[in-house]
Order: C-alpha cells, then structure tokens, then sequence
C-alpha cells in the first residue's frame, strides 16, 4: 500500500513538473513572439513615417523638391534603408542614391508582376498605403532587395 502511495505521489509530481516545464516554454514563446511583433511593428512604423516624409516633399503637381536631400537624411537616420524612391504611376521615377541603383529607375511596378499589379490596384482605390514584396533587381551584384511602399496617387 505504501509503495502504491509512493507511486502515486511520484507520477503527480513527474505530472506537475512536466506542466510547469511546458507553462515556461509556452510563455518564453509568447514573450520571443511578442518581440517580434514589436520589431515588425516598429519597421513599419518607421517605413510609413518615411514615406511620408518622402510624400511631403511633393509639389501640388507631384513632382518633388529637395527629394535627394530628404533622402539622404532618412538614409542616415535609418542603417536599414539602402535605397529610397518615388513612383509616380508605378514607374520608379525618383530614386536616392541613384549611384549603384541605375538599374531601378524606369522600372514599372505595374508590370512586374501581376501580384504588384493587383496590390497597387487595390491601394489606389483604396487609397491607403500597402507594402509590397521585396523588390530584387537581379542584375545588381550584390542582389540586394527593396522593400516597395507604395502611396496610391492619382
């Protein structure tokens, strides 16, 4: 009887201990979770304070002023930025550094794919501001991508 009680306190203990072992995973997941949802939120923030900063610099006939100079700011104000751009239509019209990025300029969103055709559809007529993949502009050595953010205008 004894032995029987022993066992028994013995499989509620393993018991116990396995549910508090699988409580601290489950809240060492949510708090890693948690992080990341701060660290995505935080990039996006600062990706639409960007581009709308970047907006701002736009005339009332949409052509921009001091956008090289705004851009460089932002560059400097954010290690994560490589390269900034404007899209009038879809068509990467305004891009900073232009240096090493000569490739982008001209390149229409609108036919890249039908996947960035679609979103940039909807957010015109939406009117809000979507993000779209990570543009890679395959003939630069080092492959690097861009995340596009788009302000629908017409």
């Amino acid at each position: 009887m004894c032995v029987l009680f022993l066992l028994l306190l013995i499989g509620l203990l393993v018991i116990q201990r396995y549910q508090i072992i699988k409580e601290g995973r489950r809240l060492e997941m949510a708090n890693a979770l948690n992080v990341v949802k701060q660290n995505v939120q935080l990039v996006l923030n600062n990706g639409y304070t960007a581009t709308l900063t970047l907006a701002m610099t736009l005339n009332d006939k949409g052509i921009p002023k001091n956008f090289d100079a705004v851009a460089d700011r932002l560059i400097a104000s954010n290690s994560d930025y490589k390269a900034l751009e404007l899209l009038p239509n879809g068509i990467i019209k305004y891009l900073y550094p232009k240096k090493g990025n000569e490739l982008a300029l001209n390149l229409d969103l609108f036919k890249k794919s039908e996947e960035s055709r679609l979103m940039a559809t909807k957010s015109i007529a939406s009117k809000m501001m979507y993000y779209a993949e990570p543009l890679r502009i395959t003939a630069r050595r080092n492959g690097d991508c861009w995340p596009i953010t788009d302000i629908p205008r017409k």
